[in-house]
């Protein structure tokens, strides 16, 4: 299985725990796809990227990185969960992570991704929505450790 993994370098490690025995190419933002072909991929993963990027920026990145994947394969994206920052900020109005996933105060965090957005990239692109739900990641800030709710959706591309 050939995995095309779009994330920072330091969420690199992720594409390897989601799938330990794939042959994975790294692709970091600001650098060159290189020789990377169209449809050359059974698994595209989009990882905690899009809300790195600014509003405009987020379609086009999405659609070129949906290229990449074969036909029958799968796309699957990741992001830190708007909804959960709108609910975070509706209960706890104090909360710095709710208001960087939604409003940009930090060099991460540019855009708000939610579920249905991510959705829509994926119908619009004509891929088949297979899976749009919430999970949680890990974090770790020294010795403390974080489940943080993310955005999950997964495509698939027809045959």
């Amino acid at each position: 299985m050939k995995v095309l993994s779009l994330t920072s370098q330091g969420h690199a490690a992720a594409a390897k725990s989601l799938f330990p025995d794939a042959e994975i190419t790294n692709i970091f933002p600001g650098s060159e796809a290189g020789e990377v072909q169209p449809e050359s991929f059974d698994t595209v993963l989009i990882y905690h990227i899009l809300q790195t990027l600014n509003r405009t920026e987020v379609e086009s990145f999405a659609r070129s990185a949906f290229a990449f994947v074969k036909p029958g394969g799968e796309v699957w994206m990741m992001t830190p969960s708007a909804e959960w920052a709108i609910r975070k900020l509706a209960k706890d109005q104090g909360s710095v992570l709710a208001m960087a996933v939604l409003f940009g105060e930090d060099e991460i965090h540019r855009c708000p991704v939610t579920i249905e957005l991510m959705r829509a990239l994926i119908e619009e692109a004509g891929l088949i929505c297979r899976i749009a739900t919430q999970t949680t990641y890990s974090v770790t800030n020294g010795k403390n450790r974080y489940d943080v709710p993310q955005g999950f959706v997964i495509g698939y591309k027809p045959k």
